[in-house]
């Protein structure tokens, strides 16, 4: 989307990222694609039980923010 601010038009910058989520029964794991060249790399495999998950998955938001997550 572009935005006029006193007659500049300037495009507003989305994140070219997807993080895509694995809910296992024990183990989460999380892998990050790019949409620019259509590939995906993992990221980090978590196991639920030893491991805080939660923030595990906030820290990736902040590194990378994705522009949506499958």
């Amino acid at each position: 989307p572009t935005s006029s601010n006193t007659g500049i038009r300037y495009r507003m910058k989305t994140s070219p990222y997807i993080l895509g989520v694995d809910f296992g029964t024990q183990k989460l794991g999380f892998a990050i694609g790019q949409s620019i060249t259509g590939t995906a790399s993992p990221l980090i495999t978590l196991n639920k039980k030893s491991t805080n998950f939660l923030e595990a998955f906030e820290n990736i938001l902040k590194e990378w923010q994705p522009n949506t997550s499958v």
